[in-house]
């Protein structure tokens, strides 16, 4: 099984079913950025009060899966479940069958995020609940400083690349960037006082 990070950013997934599960996996998957197609004869409140999704009150079919580059089926019709997952591997779509291992191309890990920071907790769909309570216990450790840390560290890097000529060297700036003492420097004296220490380090090496 391989876990990878899936730029989902405005391309289309579909999800069938309309209810409380099937509104859970909306909430993800907007929030990675994706168009979002739901299909449905009904809708749970929560999907019908959103804007930023295409609702299809319909049955299912096959056309209606269009260039999706992914499938999440959230129903508890076994037979109509098999049906999509064979139209999907038809297509060549992956395919997720929510509470189904046996029906799955991949599995949905529990997720920590903190902005672009982000921890997956995954069983392969052996036990979502333990993902569920590792999750949990990792997000109580985790701020949104770290948030905050990677959007700094994106810039930083892009500097040190620009100024910094020995690789080593650039190296050795960013591991400082990335350790606990950078994360307690901006979690305590803010973004701003980060940029300043930031910007000390490097007085300290050489410049291209």
């Amino acid at each position: 099984m391989l876990p990878i990070q899936l730029e989902v950013a405005g391309r289309l997934i579909v999800v069938i079913g309309g209810g409380r599960v099937a509104a859970h996996k909306v909430d993800i998957l907007c929030q990675a950025g994706a168009r979002v197609r739901v299909v449905s004869p009904k809708f749970d409140p929560g999907l019908l009060a959103r804007t930023d999704i295409q609702r299809l009150a319909c049955r299912y079919s096959a056309e209606l899966l269009g260039d999706a580059c992914l499938i999440f089926v959230c129903t508890d019709d076994r037979s109509l479940n098999a049906r999509v997952l064979a139209d999907a591997r038809q297509r060549r779509i992956l395919c997720n069958v929510v509470d189904d291992p046996g029906l799955c191309d991949f599995f949905m890990p529990a997720i920590v995020r903190r902005g672009r920071f982000c921890i997956a907790v995954g069983t392969g769909g052996a036990s979502p609940l333990l993902a569920a309570r590792v999750r949990d216990r990792l997000a109580s450790q985790f701020g949104p400083e770290l948030g905050i840390l990677v959007d700094e560290l994106a810039r930083a890097r892009l500097i040190v690349q620009d100024r910094v000529a020995d690789p080593r060297v650039r190296r050795q700036v960013l591991e400082a960037l990335s350790n606990d003492e950078s994360l307690e420097r901006l979690a305590r004296d803010g973004r701003q006082a980060w940029r300043d220490w930031f910007d000390g380090i490097l007085d300290h090496h050489p410049r291209r």
